[in-house]
């Protein structure tokens, strides 16, 4: 396993710097949806519940503001995950076609040709999928359990309990 990893990233040796982008993207979205979150705390107890129409004005550009960013920055990180899935795809299917094309007659005789392919179709597609979602979800979802978390000991330390059985429940 430690080989086919190792050679997979060896693909990406001169793409390091999209797939840092990507990941920075990630980030910058999340605390983007991260900030609309706590953004609703201040529209309710400083917007609706005064009666403040300033404030609601200014939180819900705020809110308009992270919302963009967040979308821009996870369309980003969509155009590139999708390269490196299609990408990959791509390399995966040329070195197939390569290997097949070393196979003797013997070979074609014992694999009917249309379970081959549909066989190996399926195989570099689920690679494909696997990898997108890679980039996509790599770094989102531990980032925003991890902020979830410190922002609950700040702000209601006592709930805290609510959010470890709930991301108990969620693992298992």
């Amino acid at each position: 396993m430690i080989k086919s990893l190792r050679r997979t990233l060896g693909m990406y040796k001169k793409y390091r710097a999209r797939l840092v982008i990507s990941q920075v993207l990630v980030l910058i979205s999340a605390t983007a949806v991260i900030g609309v979150a706590s953004l609703n705390q201040q529209l309710i107890n400083e917007g609706i519940e005064t009666g403040n129409v300033d404030v609601i004005l200014s939180t819900g550009l705020w809110m308009f503001v992270l919302a963009l960013v967040s979308g821009l920055c996870l369309s980003g990180t969509a155009y590139l995950a999708v390269f490196f899935s299609q990408g990959t795809g791509y390399y995966i299917r040329s070195y197939l076609y390569r290997k097949i094309q070393t196979f003797s007659f013997g070979n074609y005789d014992r694999f009917r040709t249309g379970d081959m392919l549909v066989r190996l179709n399926a195989d570099v597609v689920n690679v494909q999928n696997a990898l997108l979602y890679m980039t996509l979800l790599l770094l989102y979802a531990p980032f925003m359990l991890l902020v979830t978390y410190i922002l609950t000991i700040i702000n209601t330390p006592s709930l805290i309990w609510v959010l470890v059985l709930v991301t108990v429940v969620v693992l298992a």
